[in-house]
């Protein structure tokens, strides 16, 4: 958080709203607590409560309501700053003095906040970067002063908010933290924005300890191009990372860190994670499980924060080295699984197990071969038979994220899976006609395909964005009619 932000945040305490202040700080805190992931190693404890309360709602949406709060903190505290008190002024400057003494501390011994698992040049690098980034702190503080004199040599004549506002030194004090402070701090700090084009040069965060780009990303886009689609998961210490920039980089991880993740995808993911924090984005992981195969995991990204080599002995000590093929090494390291499977293929038969949580145990256990036989929920009519022989070429291609385009040749027939998962908005269409979407092997999506050549299309049209799109539109003209009413009135009422 910018300095200036938290110097604010603090003022609000010395404001004539103190108690909604207290009230506030109190909510962030617990709310900051709530969305952090150590929160789940005491969720046993209230395994009593009855199951209509416990639920299953999701901690990391209280990051919402910790955001919220200390929005309405920093308003507080420049609503009190402006009301001419000296108060806030003291408590914000005190929090500068914190923030200003912390940071020189820092700068003093970087090593602290170091992994010990790096090496001696690691460390170096590590510690160059930490002083960088503790003088670009303490010039923040030091601005920060400088915008509360403004703001307080404004205040000095005209207490009060609106008052304030009109006097010498307010508005450019405004203005330096609305056209300085936001902009510099964006760009500083090397954030993306959803609508931004992907850059040539990628910067992610523990990539360059020593001010330098890895290149890790643009390895990723060279296998990305070079094979058939696949997916990468990024367990350890860096898992966070890469789980909620993947899609900036048009990469498709298999490690969600959504806090609207469905449900059917995080019990998939949770039945190959181990250790006690399970959460999202999951760090400690089975690499030997059956089900990284079957959700086209072909890629693992190790770093070297995770620990010495091998890597992958630090997030899965009993993992089988066989089965992985180092291909790109690094401060991050690129693991090939050779026993992935590809993201559409056609099977021959399948077999109906009830049961949904009796399904992923087979699916982990790996006692089914997944290339010749699916997992369904209910009978599939009218299945073409075919032989044991893989006879098809399949061409796969995700044109939006929201559709799929395959293209079949010489198949034999069968079932087609596609190892994308199912949900009830996806239709399909088979050679132009509306075709039927299974659920197969849990989480997959599957069709009917006749012998031929064929091309099938997938879409995400779900039912619910048109019917919110209807309601939204009464309600505007709702909204239009009254207001058109309303007007009508006011015109007809006597001066």
């Amino acid at each position: 958080l910018p300095p200036l932000a938290i110097g604010l945040a603090c003022g609000a305490l010395g404001g004539p709203r103190r108690r909604l202040g207290i009230g506030l700080w109190l909510g962030f805190g617990v709310a900051l607590g709530a969305s952090l992931e150590t929160v789940y190693r005491v969720t046993p404890w209230f395994s009593w409560l009855p199951g209509m309360l416990q639920g299953g709602f999701e901690f990391y949406t209280f990051r919402v309501l910790a955001d919220l709060a200390f929005a309405l903190l920093v308003g507080l505290g420049c609503d009190a700053l402006l009301a001419g008190r000296r108060a806030p002024l003291i408590a914000a400057m005190g929090t500068l003095g914190v923030v200003g003494a912390v940071t020189a501390g820092v700068s003093v011994q970087p090593d602290w906040l170091l992994p010990t698992t790096l090496d001696a040049a690691q460390v170096a690098a590590g510690a160059a970067m930490i002083e960088r980034s503790a003088r670009g702190t303490l010039g923040w503080v030091l601005l920060s002063y400088l915008a509360l004199v403004l703001v307080r040599r404004g205040c000095r004549l005209a207490p009060g908010s609106s008052a304030a506002l009109r006097q010498p030194g307010v508005m450019p004090a405004v203005c330096l933290v609305v056209g300085v402070f936001v902009p510099a701090f964006v760009c500083g700090a090397g954030q993306r924005f959803n609508s931004s084009p992907v850059a040539p040069t990628f910067h992610l965060g523990p990539t360059h300890l020593d001010g330098t780009a890895s290149g890790i990303v643009e390895v990723l886009h060279e296998l990305r191009d070079g094979d058939a689609p696949w997916r990468f998961d990024s367990p350890g210490v860096t898992a966070s990372i890469w789980a909620t920039a993947a899609p900036l980089w048009r990469l498709d991880s298999s490690n969600g860190h959504d806090a609207l993740l469905p449900a059917d995808t995080a019990t998939f993911r949770m039945a190959m994670a181990t250790g006690p924090d399970r959460g999202r984005p999951f760090q400690k992981v089975d690499l030997d499980s059956r089900l990284y195969d079957v959700f086209n995991v072909r890629y693992l990204i190790a770093s070297a924060a995770d620990g010495p080599p091998p890597r992958l002995r630090a997030i899965d000590p009993d993992v089988d080295l066989a089965r992985w093929r180092e291909v790109h090494s690094g401060f991050f390291s690129i693991f090939e699984n050779l026993r992935v499977m590809p993201r559409a293929f056609v099977v021959g038969a399948v077999e109906v197990v009830e049961h949904r949580h009796e399904m992923l145990q087979r699916l982990a256990g790996g006692e089914i071969d997944l290339r010749a036989r699916a997992l369904v929920e209910r009978p599939i009519p009218d299945l073409p038979a075919r032989g044991s022989a893989i006879t098809e070429t399949i061409v796969y291609k995700m044109s939006t994220p929201n559709q799929v385009e395959i293209a079949v040749h010489d198949s034999a027939g069968g079932l087609l899976v596609v190892l994308d998962p199912y949900a009830p908005g996806w239709r399909a269409m088979l050679d132009g006609v509306d075709a039927p979407i299974e659920r197969v092997d849990y989480l997959f999506r599957g069709m009917r395909l006749p012998p031929g050549d064929h091309r099938v299309t997938m879409r995400f049209r779900p039912r619910s964005v048109w019917l919110g799109l209807a309601i939204s539109a009464l309600t505007f003209l709702g909204l239009g009619w009254h207001w058109r009413r309303a007007r009508r009135g006011a015109v007809r009422a006597p001066a």
